[in-house]
């Protein structure tokens, strides 16, 4: 089971895209508290092994999570965009960045990635647009 290493992939393209960088939206997998919007925060994760005789494998899913807020008023807001426009460009940039992108990862093979659903929702705060999208890892040549 690699999910850190996976993890890692991810957060290393999603850092270095430049597309997201634009939009202002900082990357983590734990956002520190006072982090100013908006953010992307690479989640949680599953995994279904799909081991053969000779070879471990695994197919994941993982969670990206969108988050913005509107900015208050008279306050000048770090992204150009705001709540739910701003988590649909994230999204986007996502997706552009990530989407059949060749991963890299020790140990292992990234022989596909995939987005396969999203939604976007405002949280029980009544302030913050969130949004989560999903992809499906096909990760093959696991060495034990």
């Amino acid at each position: 089971m690699r999910s850190l290493d996976l993890q890692k992939a991810i957060y290393d393209v999603l850092a270095a895209d430049t597309d997201l960088a634009a939009l202002g939206a900082e990357v983590f997998d734990h956002v520190p508290q006072g982090e100013d919007f908006p953010w992307v925060v690479v989640g949680d994760d599953s995994s279904i092994q799909t081991d053969t005789d000779d070879r471990l494998n695994a197919d994941y899913e993982v969670e990206l999570h969108h988050y913005s807020r509107d900015a208050a008023p008279g306050t000048p807001p770090r992204t150009r965009h705001s709540g739910k426009k701003q988590v649909k460009l994230q999204e986007q940039a996502c997706y552009k960045a990530l989407h059949r992108a060749t991963l890299t990862m020790v140990g292992a093979v990234v022989t596909d990635i995939q987005a396969t659903s999203s939604e976007s929702f405002l949280d029980d705060d009544g302030l913050t647009r969130h949004l989560v999208q999903r992809f499906m890892v096909l990760v093959d040549d696991i060495t034990p």
